[in-house]
């Protein structure tokens, strides 16, 4: 595969303890901080969904208000109109809640199982939900591939927007797993992040991504602040070295991997918006 360039023109994330951007790129700003013993431990709720009526804003799963949450905050920085972008959507194991609330009625009281929760449980009610809120009738895409759920949503944006020469919204998002299920997805918390890649730089622009498959598994990039090692269990912590180098802003190399056999070779270079000249050192036949 070629290498495929991209620029970032939105960026958002929400933690429980990083409610926001600017409150990751403040945390990522000291790569050795760590939380105090005595400071005490910020628990934000997972946010309701503003762009829906208040009515549809109540009923709203956490995968829905995680994944518009971020996704609003992606398109503000990016300053287009959302009526225009292509989208993925990409989640390691989909709403858990509503999936293990599920499965516990079926074994106790099968009859009553809601028809709204078995249709908010379905892998693609986000990328429907938002689609719906903001009247996009572009394509958008649902994917799941458990722990590389979030570099396999990357590859896909990219190609995305490569193919069709269109913005492309990138929304990752997982809850934290419950009973049993915390077995097999080993996600402990919620974690959203949402990117807006664009074939061509634009005044939003934050960076670029140079791009490349390679068909052997490189080992896996790790944060290297404190503050994301703190925040490693979600099935979208695939994201924080991707995160840590947009908030550096300094030129970075990462490996994601896309499964046992493939992975994701990214190089991120700060964009200077005086010169919108394109920037590459992935010819190195060391990367």
């Amino acid at each position: 595969m070629s290498q495929l360039d991209v620029y970032i023109d939105g960026i958002a994330v929400w933690t429980p303890s990083l409610p926001s951007w600017e409150a990751a790129q403040q945390a990522f700003s000291d790569p050795t901080t760590q939380r105090k013993k005595n400071q005490p431990t910020r628990n934000f709720p997972i946010p309701l969904p503003t762009m829906l009526p208040p009515a549809e804003r109540r009923r709203a799963p956490e995968t829905v208000s995680l994944a518009l949450e971020v996704a609003r905050n992606a398109i503000a920085m990016w300053a287009g109109n959302p009526t225009e972008l292509l989208s993925v959507f990409t989640s390691a194991g989909g709403d858990t809640p509503i999936i293990d609330d599920l499965c516990s009625t079926l074994v106790d009281s099968p009859q009553l199982i809601s028809p709204t929760r078995f249709i908010h449980s379905i892998h693609n009610a986000p990328a429907g939900v938002w689609s719906m809120a903001t009247v996009n009738a572009q394509a958008n895409t649902a994917l799941s591939a458990h722990l590389h759920s979030f570099s396999n949503g990357l590859l896909e944006a990219i190609v995305q927007c490569h193919t069709e020469q269109k913005s492309v919204l990138l929304v990752g998002y997982d809850t934290a797993a419950p009973s049993a299920l915390t077995c097999g997805l080993e996600t402990q918390m919620p974690m959203a992040v949402a990117l807006v890649v664009s074939a061509q730089p634009s005044p939003s622009t934050q960076g670029v991504l140079h791009c490349v498959i390679k068909a052997h598994q490189d080992p896996q990039s790790l944060p290297q602040t404190a503050c994301a090692q703190q925040l490693m269990a979600s099935g979208m912590a695939q994201a924080w070295p991707l995160l840590e180098a947009l908030a550096s802003a300094k030129t970075t190399r990462l490996n994601l991997k896309l499964s046992a056999h493939q992975t994701l070779a990214i190089e991120f270079k700060h964009h200077d918006r005086t010169t919108n000249a394109p920037y590459s050192i992935l010819n190195n036949e060391n990367y």
